[in-house]
């Protein structure tokens, strides 16, 4: 019978051909380290300061900075290009780990807020770059690679600091998860050259 000829050679081609998609789903996946890091080490310091109760209001404050993140980011252009993404990514590891000083349930109320606040941003800069990125007739595959990276990083990210709140509490788990996302930052900075539509020729 009758088929449609495809378009090019994009029949035969994996999104993850593209360098630049490479790159994403690795920063995506040491982001999903650090969310889940985070959720597992709030519910950790509430369960410490026997307010087990607090750990939704929290991870919800969480969740208005990042509302409000993605606000201003979409008043202000948000980050531009790779040098953005790295400058967020920077600023969330900074932001998380101090989270680790948290030494009561309000202050770190306030400092999921504003730890909070670079998450949408983060979020948008790469969803911009991932529709860059992709190879011609690989769009969907490359946003299904970086949820999955995303998705397996929450999940390892949760093993990871359950293993260290057993171990030294929440403190260090916190610490992990900002060290997650400046990882996330040096990756992005050392393949910054894969981040450009113009070098995703494929293999």
């Amino acid at each position: 019978g009758w088929r449609p000829e495809p378009h090019g050679d994009t029949a035969r081609r994996s999104a993850l051909r593209a360098s630049g998609v490479q790159t994403i789903a690795g920063v995506m996946a040491m982001v999903g380290v650090m969310l889940g890091g985070v959720e597992v080490a709030v519910a950790a310091a509430t369960n410490a300061a026997d307010h087990p109760a607090a750990t939704g209001p929290l991870l919800a404050l969480w969740g208005i900075g990042s509302l409000l993140g993605g606000v201003a980011a979409a008043r202000g252009g948000g980050p531009h290009g790779t040098r953005g993404l790295v400058l967020v990514l920077l600023v969330l590891a900074v932001t998380h780990a101090v989270l680790a000083f948290g030494a009561s349930i309000a202050l770190l109320g306030a400092l999921l807020v504003l730890a909070g606040v670079g998450i949408a941003p983060v979020f948008g800069a790469i969803s911009v770059l991932t529709g860059r990125l992709a190879l011609p007739g690989t769009t969907t595959e490359a946003f299904a690679w970086t949820t999955t990276a995303l998705a397996t990083g929450v999940a390892l990210g949760a093993a990871l600091t359950g293993a260290i709140v057993d171990a030294g509490g929440a403190a260090p788990a916190f610490a992990v998860a900002g060290s997650a996302s400046l990882l996330a930052a040096a990756v992005a900075a050392t393949r910054a050259s894969s981040l450009h539509p113009a070098t995703q020729v494929p293999s």
